[in-house]
């Protein structure tokens, strides 16, 4: 999968967490039609483990017969001992390749199970999405696009505004408290300067 389809699918399944948390339609619900095949198979592999562990248990005791009865100089009981043995091994061989096939059968099922879940989250990602898309056209989108766009060239222009006005003020209040201060001096100096009167 590319990033884009793992980033879609991500998104989807979050979506799905979401409507399912807030009562959503998208609730997995368990079937019998899936789950009670899965249960027998399971069932079926539980006895084929236990009746494994019996024969190899019988196994390991014909052994034991055939290792007495060689020491007792009974042959041919100990060659049926080991015949025994050697049926029960392809017992347990048969039971080996039945509980493969059963861990192959239900992982193929859970594989189907995933399939299936990823393909509905996928249809109903789709569904909101069309909705969403339904809600909000294009044309929407684009005035709303040039009314911001306006609204952000207008609040520019206050902006720029206020900017020259408060520059004015400034230096008009400057001009006129130089002016002020050097009439002041003018007026200092002259006083300091005239002739005493007589």
């Amino acid at each position: 999968w590319d990033n884009n389809l793992c980033i879609t699918c991500a998104l989807i399944f979050h979506i799905v967490l979401i409507l399912n948390e807030h009562g959503g339609p998208f609730v997995p619900r368990i079937t019998y039609r899936v789950d009670l095949p899965q249960l027998e198979l399971k069932l079926v592999r539980d006895k084929l483990e236990q009746h494994k562990k019996k024969v190899i248990a019988l196994m390991d005791s014909e052994t034991e017969t055939a290792r007495r009865l060689l020491k007792e100089g009974r042959r041919e009981r100990a060659l049926t001992a080991i015949k025994k043995k050697r049926i029960q091994s392809k017992l347990v061989e048969d039971a080996d390749n039945k509980i493969l096939r059963i861990f192959e059968l239900l992982q193929g099922i859970e594989t189907a199970q995933q399939n299936k879940l990823m393909i509905d989250a996928i249809k109903l990602g789709k569904d909101v999405l069309v909705e969403m898309q339904r809600e909000t056209s294009v044309e929407d989108v684009e005035y709303l696009m040039l009314d911001t766009k306006e609204a952000v060239e207008k609040q520019r222009m206050i902006n720029e505004a206020m900017s020259q006005s408060f520059d004015d003020v400034d230096e008009e209040a400057m001009a006129k408290e130089l002016d002020e201060l050097e009439e002041t001096y003018a007026q200092a100096a002259g006083a300091v300067h005239l002739p005493p009167s007589t």
